[in-house]
């Protein structure tokens, strides 16, 4: 079920503290974060007929009103999708693998 709440938990006050809502309404997308921003893509419409969404939302850490709606082509957008969603993975495995190594 596709939810617009967008929270943040603190594991030191062991706290959830609620932000600006996702523009967008979707399932499955994927969240990937760089730097000060926060990048919702990819996922499914609501609307079953629509499909893959072709929408991209930027989320600021740092800015007051902090979401940015941008458009995509479709294909465009599953390509983006697909390379981060690859890109996460590597990251992940690079960090097993330094952790492996630093357990030796």
């Amino acid at each position: 079920m596709p939810v617009k709440a967008f929270e943040k938990f603190n594991f030191k006050e062991n706290k959830w503290t609620k932000l600006t809502d996702i523009p967008s309404s979707r399932v499955f997308s994927v969240y990937v974060h760089h730097a000060d921003n926060i990048f919702s893509l990819g996922g499914l419409a609501t609307e079953p007929k629509q499909g893959f969404s072709d929408s991209v939302e930027i989320y600021n850490i740092d800015e007051g009103n902090p979401w940015r709606l941008y458009k995509y082509d479709v294909l465009l957008s599953l390509i983006i999708y697909m390379t981060l969603v690859r890109l996460y993975l590597c990251i992940l495995w690079i960090k097993c693998f330094d952790w492996y190594l630093l357990k030796e």
